[in-house]
């Protein structure tokens, strides 16, 4: 599970990047993805795990939008590698 939360993170990180236009959301994404790590590679019970989706869910949809059809496409080519 935390293995996949993280590529998963990983790739809205990229998405995110990929879109920006400014350098400022680059940077706040990477910051919003080294919490995120953390707090996967640290969580231990459910409600955790819940409120961790929760959190990714909110951020692939904040600008620039990571959607879901571009996230899964990512991982579906990286399994392909």
């Amino acid at each position: 599970m935390k293995h996949e939360l993280i590529k998963r993170i990983s790739k809205i990180h990229a998405i995110k990047c990929w879109k920006s236009t400014e350098m400022n959301l680059s940077i706040e994404s990477f910051n919003t993805l080294t919490a995120l790590n953390e707090r996967i590679i640290a969580c231990q019970d459910d409600i955790t795990w819940n409120g961790i989706n929760q959190d990714i869910i909110k951020w692939a949809g904040t600008n620039p939008i990571a959607t879901e059809r571009e996230i899964n496409e990512l991982l579906k080519n990286q399994h392909a590698l």
